[in-house]
């Protein structure tokens, strides 16, 4: 019942006024049937120390069944609700994942309507759609103040600068509208567990940064092959190589991805382009949209890509490395 996740995306990145949301305890609307409630039992010390057993009425973040029974609470309240607009419906559909809404549009106006209408929507089924983020103070001023995230106010809206925000953990700067990456500045020990913790930290669903993170994913790939242990010290090559990328790997913070594609509201002609390239390191492709907009300005931003090392042992794939990276679906 769960959209993908790169969907989403890029669904939220197609028009101009971009907008989030999230629906507020969206697990805990959704009861458990009295039949099931004997699969929710827990256990619970009182103050005195004694032991008691409960069942919960309601699903519960953790719980594996959780996801996929609110989301189909969710689209049967918008399946079944009264709505002014069938979008309101497509959105639910087509522009949640779990709880999380990311929704973009033509123009503020539509937004304005649109998001009332939601909201209205949902509130049918007891989910209340709240912690507005977006590109527009126009569109956010028109929300109901108590319906906006905690770093909005009517002081930051009479600001010049909106907030950054988050779009599924993606580091979205409204402002100027565009994604970055957020580098958190922890060192873990130079070991080949160090390695994969740091690889592992660095959040990319689009995996727009591949140039930056695969000559770490190299570094690691060569602790296999020289077999070392998880909480071995990098030989000194290796550890030159591994400082010298983590310095690198600190001007990711300062580089942006436009978040518009410009593909619906503005584009008169929209083309695809993929470029695929490999080397005896890696091999990857990168899928950009060129849009020329009703005003005849071509803007082409990244849409998408994909990396992966070239592996050690296969020297059949090293020959045709341009050709490896058709199977892996970027599109």
């Amino acid at each position: 019942m769960t959209n993908s996740l790169i969907g989403v995306l890029l669904r939220f990145r197609q028009d101009k006024v971009a907008l989030t949301a999230d629906i507020e305890k969206m697990f805990y609307q959704v009861r458990v049937p009295p039949e099931h409630s004997d699969f929710m039992r827990f256990f619970w010390y009182g103050a005195a120390g004694e032991l008691s057993e409960f069942r919960l009425k309601v699903h519960v973040f953790g719980a594996r069944s959780s996801p996929s029974v609110a989301n189909f609470a969710l689209r049967l309240t918008a399946r079944d609700g009264k709505s002014r607009s069938e979008k309101s419906k497509t959105i639910v559909d087509r522009n949640f994942y779990v709880d999380d809404l990311l929704v973009s549009y033509p123009d503020e106006s539509e937004a304005v309507a649109s998001l009332l209408d939601l909201r209205s929507l949902l509130a049918q089924g007891s989910f209340n759609l709240t912690s507005f983020a977006g590109t527009s103070k126009v569109v956010l001023s028109a929300l109901p103040e108590d319906s906006l995230s905690n770093a909005l106010n009517a002081d930051s809206l009479a600001s010049q600068a909106l907030p950054e925000s988050m779009a599924l953990c993606v580091t979205w700067n409204t402002d100027n509208d565009s994604l970055g990456y957020r580098v958190v500045a922890v060192k873990f020990p130079a070991t080949r567990r160090g390695v994969l913790r740091t690889i592992a930290s660095i959040y990319d669903p689009l995996e727009l940064a591949g140039p930056v993170v695969v000559p770490a994913k190299a570094i690691f790939q060569e602790t296999c092959r020289l077999k070392l242990n998880w909480d071995d010290e990098l030989p000194p090559a290796l550890l030159s190589a591994w400082n010298a990328w983590q310095t690198d790997i600190r001007a990711l913070s300062d580089w942006l991805v436009p978040r518009c594609l410009h593909l619906s509201s503005d584009g008169r002609r929209a083309q695809l382009h993929v470029f695929c390239d490999g080397s005896e390191t890696a091999y990857g492709a990168v899928a950009y949209a060129r849009v020329e907009t009703s005003s005849s300005i071509i803007v082409s931003s990244p849409i998408m890509a994909k990396s992966r090392l070239t592996p050690l042992n296969n020297s059949a794939l090293k020959q045709f490395l341009e050709l490896s990276f058709v199977p892996l679906n970027l599109v």
